[in-house]
């Protein structure tokens, strides 16, 4: 059928099946003479568009195909077109489940989405490609402010609770290239003792947020881990799932490095066991704790 025939169709019938199209169709058909510029500029047809690639149900501006304009020129979405819709229902989402358990204090901690040509800089700078999704997560919302619950979630520590904000585009940028590994517990080379069957693994985590120049504070982890539940040592572990163990703790001290060092002390509480109330030694692995230099060129 050729742009002629379908030309003679009904109205709606023919606005029926332009919906079908994607939004550079209905722009290329509209430049084919009067008749299809016309009908393609049928303002539910834009409308249908925006909610398809821009999630929009409400619009701003005169005519949906202006907020169309709008969303892809002026506010320099064009690229986004393919990801756009799925990132902004993500978005959309957490700040609903955060109204939902009155959480206002974190959504007010969401940041306005982040201009292009902070993004163009960092790239043309760095030589470095931003994935397209997390650009476009960040021309929506950029990050949180700092000092602030966050809703990705805490890190347990001694009697406390360490929250791990989504950084803003700039903090991340700051932050990433000096100190790539101060937001997770890092292992040491040597991280796993072994005795008696029970393993014991450590890990750190340097907290500059809490920390000065004179106070350097660590979080650490240590997992104890038993092999096989049947060894008589060990009856102790059958009270945690798969005969494991693990604790997050905190620690300061007055130097940039450091290490913790000692062992565990474990007494078989099985009465039926030969070894009933004796106690044995397990050794922990040195804890290295380093800072890294991101707190010492600020300080």
């Amino acid at each position: 059928m050729t742009t002629q025939n379908l030309a003679c169709l009904p109205p709606n019938v023919l606005l029926n099946i332009l919906d079908y199209l994607e939004f550079y169709d209905l722009v290329r058909l509209s430049i084919l003479n009067k008749f299809w510029n016309q009908i393609t500029n049928d303002d539910l047809l834009w409308r249908r568009q925006c909610f398809r690639v821009w999630a929009m149900e409400d619009k701003a501006l005169q005519s949906w195909k202006l907020q169309f304009i709008d969303m892809f020129h002026e506010k320099k979405l064009a690229k986004y077109v393919k990801v756009y819709r799925r990132i902004f229902l993500l978005w959309r989402d957490i700040k609903s489940v955060l109204i939902q358990n009155n959480c206002s204090n974190v959504l007010e901690s969401i940041k306005a989405g982040i201009d292009e040509k902070y993004l163009e800089e960092y790239e043309a700078s760095t030589n470095i490609s931003i994935p397209l999704d997390l650009r476009c997560s960040y021309r929506i919302h950029n990050g949180q402010m700092l000092n602030c619950a966050s809703f990705l979630g805490t890190l347990p520590v001694a009697n406390r609770y360490r929250s791990e904000i989504l950084l803003s585009f700039e903090d991340a940028c700051t932050a990433f290239p000096i100190c790539q590994n101060i937001f997770r517990h890092i292992r040491p080379l040597n991280h796993t003792e072994e005795t008696n069957n029970i393993s014991v693994e450590v890990s750190s985590c340097f907290l500059p947020e809490i920390s000065s120049s004179s106070n350097f504070c660590f979080s650490y982890r240590i997992t104890c881990k038993l092999k096989s539940l049947d060894d008589p040592n060990c009856h102790r572990f059958k009270l945690y799932p798969n005969g494991n163990y693990s604790f997050t703790s905190d620690c300061a001290i007055r130097t940039p490095s450091g290490s913790l060092e000692g062992c565990f002390i474990f007494t078989d509480i099985n009465p039926d066991s030969r070894y009933f109330g004796q106690q044995f030694e397990v050794q922990c692995p040195r804890l290295s704790l380093r800072s890294s230099n991101y707190l010492i060129e600020l300080s």
